[in-house]
């Protein structure tokens, strides 16, 4: 097997991506995923994206005529299984698709794709930024943590574990990621776990995050829709309703999340962050 691939990276959460519109890349075997994102005896990556051609039946919006996105967005983990949304790997699909003059990726130009959730909008901004629309989220879940602390599970895409401690950028995020991602009830369907704190979300002060996440099974650099979690975990925290702007530190950098809480509706989400190739080359695998 012989193909072309581009590494990136979205806030130090770096993926493989290939241009699959001809559909050669084999869905099923999850060996040759983890082969790819092996650091060791491959590319290296927290994951796979795969760039397909949108179903022809396109997509319908309310009363409009139906629209075909711009592009299919498949998402697979580090461990070969075909994975949820992935924030960070969105946005580095939609630069990618612009490198390959799929879409026009001139700051302030706007286009969609759909991922495993359902379609996303983006638009580029400048300086290799990415804004991807989120969906909006009503429903979560309020649990206590070990430390007898406040933490929340929410679906941003994919499923969250968010709890808040000062101690976040001492902690041993794996042990206790792990910990928590095994655990009853989340053990057989996994989840990721983001621990946030200290900050105050704000440009000048930004809120610490870290995650484990699933898939992965170690701490990954970034996560976006984990970025999105602590977000609105936040605002659940704080009480806060209206327009709201929380800005993260990750440790592979910073994202930043708008969105608009209005009820129990969160709603106008959108993840900003860097998206920007690393190198490309070429993969032979003689087997």
């Amino acid at each position: 097997m012989l193909f072309e691939f581009t590494k990136y990276q979205g806030a130090g959460n770096d993926f493989i991506l290939l241009d699959d519109r001809r559909e050669f890349f084999p869905l099923a075997n999850q060996k040759l995923v983890q082969l790819l994102c092996d650091r060791h005896f491959g590319v290296g990556a927290d994951g796979l994206i795969l760039l397909r051609n949108p179903s022809p039946r396109g997509i319908q919006e309310g009363n409009h005529e139906s629209r075909i996105p711009a592009f299919a967005m498949v998402y697979f983990n580090a461990d070969g299984r075909e994975g949820s949304l992935c924030g960070n790997g969105g946005r580095s699909a939609v630069h990618f698709a612009g490198s390959l003059n799929l879409v026009n990726a001139s700051p302030g130009s706007k286009t969609n794709f759909i991922a495993a959730d359902g379609v996303h909008e983006a638009e580029f901004l400048p300086g290799d930024r990415i804004a991807l629309a989120m969906h909006p989220v009503d429903k979560w879940q309020e649990l206590p943590d070990s430390s007898g602390g406040r933490a929340w599970v929410l679906d941003t895409g994919s499923p969250h574990f968010v709890c808040f401690s000062p101690d976040t950028p001492e902690l041993d995020v794996v042990a206790q990621g792990r910990a928590i991602r095994y655990s009853a009830p989340f053990a057989e369907k996994g989840i990721n776990v983001n621990f946030a704190g200290p900050g105050a979300g704000s440009a000048t002060d930004p809120m610490v995050m870290r995650t484990y996440e699933r898939g992965v099974e170690q701490e990954t650099l970034a996560c976006g829709t984990g970025a999105t979690a602590v977000a609105l975990a936040q605002s659940l925290l704080k009480d806060t309703t209206g327009a709201q702007t929380v800005v993260l530190k990750a440790p592979g950098g910073l994202l930043e999340v708008h969105f608009t809480r209005q009820g129990s509706t969160f709603h106008s989400t959108r993840l900003i962050g860097p998206a920007a190739p690393v190198f490309r080359g070429t993969w032979f695998d003689e087997a």
